[in-house]
């Protein structure tokens, strides 16, 4: 009978020295690696491939914790949370919490297998693969800029899982704290047709290409010489951000006619002048609706402003995004007209 791999994350040692020799008294688990901190846990998950992830409660607390949930989902593995030394109870999320619930390494290790056990039998949906879509581009096709923040991991899953493998040329901004650019890559690569990578200063933004920073120290802008290209700028935090949106948004201003800017769920208001700018002076600008945002700061800041085209909910906007960027989409699997989105009452010239 193959074992059952299992991989342990915490930050203390301790903890992890603790499972790793009590899972080895059972013949059925193996421990096949572990890690300290969030950032490493997703590298591990994609290079172990483990059945079951063991996660230290207190790295469940992290901000940026939702980027490794979202992967966990992704890549179909299980896990369970532990509470250890470090744990505070008050702090825990129960939105967070694991298939079961959490174990207390201080009081109820002896239950660990049982648990381990019962939620790998316990069956769960894989994330549905990408479904590689044919397109017609016409020769106008425009460039996407996209910003987002609190709750932007699941809208930007949402928009980028419809887009098709040609998509249009397109550069995000998601608010992270550094070090979890990467892991964010890795997963919307899992769930798009489309190629995603981490933004490199110099690259040119292709069809096809969604370009992404987040959890840098500099800003990422675009240049438009024969083609669209990222750069990155030095430069103070904008409302407390950097990569921020507004400075992306800013850069793009000089092609506006030839942009399709997209404001996502988050707090502040991020990027909310710098897409009014945009629409002033003849870009198409598209904002979450209240109803599918996390947190309706930064859209309704900008719908304040004056500065949406269209304000939609989160399952309209991949299809917005194609429709305003001149793509037909000719799907294999069906042929639907894509819906017409009518301007928002909110318009101010």
């Amino acid at each position: 009978m193959s074992k059952t791999t299992v991989l342990i994350a915490s930050g203390s040692v301790v903890s992890r020295m603790k499972l790793r020799k009590f899972l080895t008294t059972e013949n059925d688990f193996d421990v096949v690696g572990s890690c300290g901190n969030a950032v490493e846990l997703q590298e591990h998950i994609e290079r172990l491939d483990p059945d079951i992830t063991l996660i230290s409660q207190c790295l469940t607390h992290d901000h940026d914790f939702h980027i490794t949930r979202a992967f966990l989902e992704t890549v179909d593995v299980r896990w369970l949370t532990f509470i250890d030394d470090g744990a505070k109870h008050s702090a825990f999320n129960r939105h967070l919490e694991s298939d079961l619930f959490s174990i207390d390494l201080r009081t109820s290790i002896g239950s660990l297998p049982d648990q381990i056990r019962a939620v790998c039998r316990a069956k769960r949906k894989r994330a549905p693969r990408p479904v590689r879509t044919e397109i017609q581009r016409s020769k106008s096709q425009k460039l996407v800029v996209m910003g987002s923040s609190t709750g932007g991991i699941d809208a930007l899953i949402n928009i980028l899982s419809r887009y098709p493998t040609d998509c249009p040329p397109t550069a995000i901004v998601q608010h992270t704290r550094t070090g979890f650019g990467k892991s964010l890559v890795r997963l919307l690569n899992q769930r798009s047709p489309a190629n995603v990578v981490e933004a490199q200063n110099g690259m040119t933004i292709e069809p096809g290409t969604v370009c992404i920073a987040a959890g840098g120290d500099t800003h990422l802008t675009v240049l438009k010489r024969s083609k669209f290209e990222c750069k990155f700028s030095i430069g103070e935090a904008v409302y407390g951000h950097r990569p921020s949106i507004g400075a992306l948004f800013d850069s793009v201003l000089p092609h506006s006619h030839n942009t399709v800017a997209v404001l996502l769920t988050g707090m502040g208001q991020d990027g909310s002048k710098a897409i009014t700018r945009i629409r002033k002076a003849g870009g198409t600008t598209i904002g979450q609706d209240e109803a599918t945002s996390v947190v309706y700061g930064m859209p309704r800041a900008a719908m304040e402003l004056g500065g949406l085209t269209h304000i939609l909910p989160i399952d309209k906007i991949a299809d917005a995004i194609l429709k305003n960027s001149d793509l037909r989409t000719v799907a294999s699997s069906h042929k639907e007209t894509l819906q017409s989105f009518a301007p928002s009452p909110d318009r101010r010239s």
